[in-house]
């Protein structure tokens, strides 16, 4: 009897509990799944897809296709050897006398590149553009005319159109600078830059109008302080051209003021580095037809150098 009873209770607590047993094993299966995904996920980010990508890049390199494998090197971020993959496939593709020589280009040199009427004797032809290296990231150059090129309005629009977003001289170095500087061969190699917005930073009230994208562009307030260390390395003299078209020369030294891209208190007022080398955050009238002005421009560009 008391056996019985025993029986019957042992088998009611095993039938009570199977429901818990097997919620909980379902839990610990499910939980285990998971983990095993986002292992997985893990593994497939890290090293399954990268060493996929890697082998299809050894491939193009092998085959000799080496555009398109420094691309694909390129996107894998430093995987493996990809680093040294990408410097290997430059190698091959301009030699390695010409790769040595992009890589002891240093901030601050002269690079040759385009070219444009300087001399003002245009029976001659155009001259070869100067221009001064103000940054250098792998196989791209951030340059800027190492004279002031041309004398043009920053614009011939209204005052609430001056901004570099808007602006003629923007459409000017876009358009005829870009297609009577350089050749189609030279054109493939500048780059389109994204070109910032940058606030003045004495009247951040004043808007920018918006980013654009520009083959060649002038540099803002910011950059113009980032890049050149002193006034003195700011300072530029124009071409005999240059001061031909309209540009002021100083009567000090010879040098002239360049236009930046920001705008100051007004939409009317433009900043602008003097000939002395100061960025003058209050600027010059932007001029139009009826308002000239003796400043200059002196363009900038990025260009690929893996050619």
């Amino acid at each position: 009897m008391a056996d019985t009873l025993d029986l019957g209770s042992n088998t009611e607590r095993c039938a009570g509990s199977s429901p818990v047993t097997r919620t909980r094993l379902i839990a610990i299966i499910t939980s285990l799944v998971t983990v095993f995904c986002v292992l997985l996920a893990i593994a497939l980010k890290i090293y399954i897809i990268p060493i996929i990508k890697y082998n299809k890049a050894i491939q193009l390199y092998k085959s000799e296709n080496y555009d398109e494998a420094i691309s694909a090197f390129s996107e894998l971020n430093g995987f493996k050897d990809s680093k040294a993959q990408i410097e290997n496939c430059y190698i091959k593709k301009l030699g390695e006398e010409k790769y040595n020589y992009i890589q002891n280009i240093k901030i601050g040199d002269t690079y040759t590149f385009g070219s444009y009427e300087q001399d003002n004797d245009i029976s001659n032809g155009k001259e070869p553009i100067e221009w001064t290296v103000l940054d250098k990231d792998g196989m791209t150059l951030l340059l800027i005319s190492k004279y002031c090129l041309d004398h043009q309005y920053f614009t011939s629009y209204s005052p609430q159109m001056r901004t570099w977003e808007t602006c003629t001289l923007r459409t000017w170095l876009n358009e005829t600078f870009f297609n009577d500087a350089f050749t189609s061969e030279e054109q493939r190699r500048i780059i389109d830059s994204t070109v910032p917005a940058d606030d003045n930073p004495y009247f951040i009230s004043t808007s920018q109008g918006n980013d654009t994208k520009d083959k060649i562009f002038i540099l803002s307030i910011k950059e113009a302080a980032e890049y050149f260390s002193s006034d003195d390395a700011r300072k530029c003299q124009g071409t005999t051209y240059c001061y031909a078209k309209g540009t002021v020369k100083s009567e000090k030294n010879d040098n002239c003021w360049w236009w930046l891209r920001t705008l100051c208190d007004t939409t009317a007022i433009v900043a602008v580095v003097d000939a002395d080398g100061p960025i003058q955050y209050g600027g010059t009238h932007g001029g139009d037809h009826f308002l000239a002005t003796g400043n200059a421009v002196r363009p900038a560009l990025r260009i690929e150098l893996g050619f």
